[in-house]
Parts: C-alpha cells; sequence; structure tokens
C-alpha cells in the first residue's frame, strides 16, 4: 500500500483507481462543460466534405457491434455500454457517429474511460480533440495524454484511461487531419464560389434591349416600357414586335462552367482523401455499378 502511495504523490494525483474521478474532474464540467464545446472547422462550410464525413459516420455507426470468445458471441457490461448507451447522454449510435466524425474532421478522436467504486467502467466521455496531446512519459516510454482544462490547467491521462481513434501518423501518435490535407482545396473552391456569387450580384438584371427607331424623351420612355412590361405579362410572355422597334433578347450564362468543373475536382479529392468511390459523393460520370443497391452495398 505503500508502494501505491508514493506512486499517487509522485503523479500528484490518482488517475487511474479512483472512487471520486468525477470529483477530480469537476473542473471539466463546472462551470462549462468542455464535453460539449466541439468546434466544427470546415465541416459546416463545405458540402462535399460534410457528405464525406457524414456518410463514413453514420455507416460506421450503423454496423453491428458484438463482443466475441472463442467464436461465440458474448453479452457483457463492456458490450451493452458501447452498443447501448457509452454514457447518460449518449445512445451507441451517436456515441460511435460522433467519435468517428472527430477522426475524419481532426484527424483524431478521444473518448475518456469513467470508472466506478469496483474500478468497472461506468461511461466513455467524448473530448474535445482540440484541447487533448499524446505525450510519451521520458523514463517509461509510456503513452500518456494531457488534457487542457478550463481554467488553465492540464491534467495527465493515461493511454490505458483513454480511448484513442486516429487516422494515419508518423511519429508522435497524432492522426493527421483530413481538412489539413485538404485545406488548399477548400480555400480554393471557397474563392471559386465567392467569385461566382460577386459575379451573380453585380451581373446585369435586364433581359431585353428595346431599339426606337426616333429619339424619345423620359416621359415617353416611361411610358413605353410600362407598356411593354404589361403587355409581355398579359400575353405569357409572348412579345409583338411592331414597326420601327426592334426587341433583341440579352443572353447570358449566370454561372461559368468552370464552377462545374472545380466541384468536379473538389469532389475527386476529398473522394481520394477519404478513401471512398468518388459516386458517394454525388458523382454519376464512369459509375460501373450495375444498380443503387449495389453502389450502396
Amino acid at each position: 500500500m505503500a508502494l501505491w502511495q508514493r506512486i499517487k504523490s509522485w503523479l500528484g494525483f490518482g488517475v487511474r483507481a479512483s472512487a471520486d474521478l468525477y470529483d477530480r474532474f469537476r473542473t471539466w464540467f463546472e462551470p462549462v462543460n468542455i464535453f460539449s464545446k466541439l468546434a466544427t472547422g470546415s465541416l459546416a462550410t463545405n458540402e462535399t466534405i460534410f457528405s464525406a464525413v457524414s456518410r463514413l459516420s453514420n455507416s460506421l455507426a450503423s454496423l453491428p457491434l458484438k463482443q466475441y470468445r472463442d467464436f461465440k458471441e458474448q453479452r457483457t457490461e463492456i458490450s451493452d455500454l458501447l452498443a447501448v448507451s457509452p454514457n447518460p447522454n449518449m445512445t451507441g449510435f451517436d456515441f460511435i457517429r460522433t467519435l468517428e466524425a472527430c477522426r475524419n474532421t481532426y484527424g483524431n478522436g478521444y473518448a475518456l474511460k469513467d470508472y466506478d467504486t469496483r474500478y468497472q467502467v461506468r461511461a466513455l466521455w467524448i473530448l474535445d480533440p482540440g484541447r487533448v496531446t499524446p505525450l510519451i512519459e521520458k523514463t517509461t516510454r509510456e503513452l500518456w495524454y494531457r488534457v487542457q482544462g478550463d481554467e488553465g490547467g492540464f491534467y495527465y491521462v493515461h493511454n490505458m484511461d483513454m480511448l484513442h481513434v486516429k487516422h494515419v501518423h508518423t511519429m508522435g501518435y497524432v492522426g493527421i487531419s483530413p481538412l489539413d490535407v485538404l485545406r488548399n482545396t477548400i480555400d480554393f473552391d471557397t474563392k471559386v464560389k465567392e467569385f461566382s456569387l460577386d459575379q451573380i450580384d453585380g451581373a446585369i438584371k435586364a433581359s431585353f434591349i428595346l431599339q426606337m427607331a426616333t429619339s424619345l424623351g423620359e416621359e415617353k420612355k416611361k411610358q413605353v416600357l410600362e407598356s411593354f412590361k404589361a403587355f409581355y405579362k398579359d400575353n405569357g410572355g409572348v412579345l409583338i414586335q411592331e414597326h420601327g422597334v426592334k426587341i433583341d433578347p440579352i443572353s447570358r450564362e449566370y454561372i461559368d462552367t468552370k464552377v462545374f468543373e472545380t466541384e468536379r475536382i473538389t469532389r475527386t479529392r476529398v473522394a481520394s482523401v477519404y478513401n471512398m468511390p468518388v459516386s458517394m459523393l454525388g458523382e454519376t460520370d464512369g459509375d460501373s455499378y450495375a444498380s443503387r443497391e449495389q453502389m450502396a452495398l
């Protein structure tokens, strides 16, 4: 027991086996719950990325989750915890979907294990990925996680007390964010759309050019214009070109065709980063699927 007391004294706090884990991490919940402040980044501003992340997270959360031992299905508290309700605020579907959305947005998804008095996991709490930093302890070379609190302090959690799902990484145990990989693509796509909207806002709204044989005064011009608009409205868009009057329609393209080409390039790059078929993002050109059912499978 003396050895355990020395270990707790060396760490400064009992992160592992503690009956009052919630009390020790009370500042994470009060006065502000840091688990509820997950940022969305570019996920809420880019339709293509939202579609990819939504499809991947929903698909993974919809898969059946079962526990097996010796090829036989087991029904335990842990399997029920993950499949039914990992914490009082989430269902199993919502938990896995949120964790996968964090992984596909930030590159990492973290969930803290919450223990009861018997040192059994009673809940899993999803953390804000922006507040968690994996670290290697200098002496033991074990993996720890540094979690930033609201009051400026830090909490250190051992890797056995943390669930960490991540994308591919090089060194440091931090997954690479797909949004960082797609940063140039997102910026280029955003600028093209903004330029297209500026063109639409600045475009001339007139649809016809009326050419008169003689010069008219301002009052006469207003009368001719009102007569033209009334005749066009009352006759279902049909116009009669009278002698001395020439009507030329104005043809224009409000949206440059290059915008659609840019969207196609964006879809291809997003699909490539998330390792999914382009057809899953609405691209239908070149599909080799025989049916919608085959594509969905």
